[in-house]
């Protein structure tokens, strides 16, 4: 819900201002994924399926995060911005790429809820123009990231708390 609510106030008409109780909100997020290894909440993994995005994106994963917090720039960017949350969403948006974007730049759904198969969205075996659009536009909004991100080793991030240990490495 946390997130839902940030992703409501970022599109609210007149926009609502990034105050710091706002962005602070935005951190828990951020938090959560720095503190994988020693915190879990419940049903709140970081694990492969909190990569690779099941479609629609309806639940907790790296997609959802950063759906939400690419609309809020100052995470990043700025004086006040902290370095650790630019490098978790960096994190974050280096782990969508792998375990989302084939090769060629497109998205073939791996998970996808019942009932969606007449959609391109919920085939798992052909690339989805509509997954890679949504895949493309929640990355778009990070591209001043785009350096840190492609620096991360995603196969070196650690995993979560009860976990292996080490991250599952990505499909493809």
């Amino acid at each position: 819900m946390t997130l839902e609510g940030l992703r409501v106030l970022a599109g609210a008409q007149p926009p609502f201002p990034q105050a710091e109780e706002v962005l602070a909100v935005a951190q828990v997020a951020l938090r959560a994924w720095r503190m994988r290894s020693t915190e879990k909440p419940y049903m709140f993994g970081h694990g492969t399926a909190f990569k690779t995005a099941k479609w629609p994106p309806t639940w907790y994963g790296a997609y959802a995060v950063l759906d939400a917090l690419g609309r809020y720039p100052a995470l990043w960017r700025g004086g006040q911005a902290d370095p650790a949350d630019r490098a978790s969403l960096a994190e974050l948006a280096a782990c969508l790429v792998r375990y989302n974007l084939s090769p060629d730049g497109t998205v073939t759904p791996r998970a996808a809820f019942r009932g969606f198969t007449s959609f391109s969205f919920g085939q798992k075996r052909t690339p989805s123009g509509f997954a890679t659009a949504r895949v493309l536009a929640v990355l778009h909004r990070l591209d001043e990231l785009a350096t840190d991100a492609a620096a991360v080793d995603v196969s070196a991030l650690g995993s979560s708390k009860g976990g292996l240990g080490t991250a599952r490495p990505p499909a493809c």
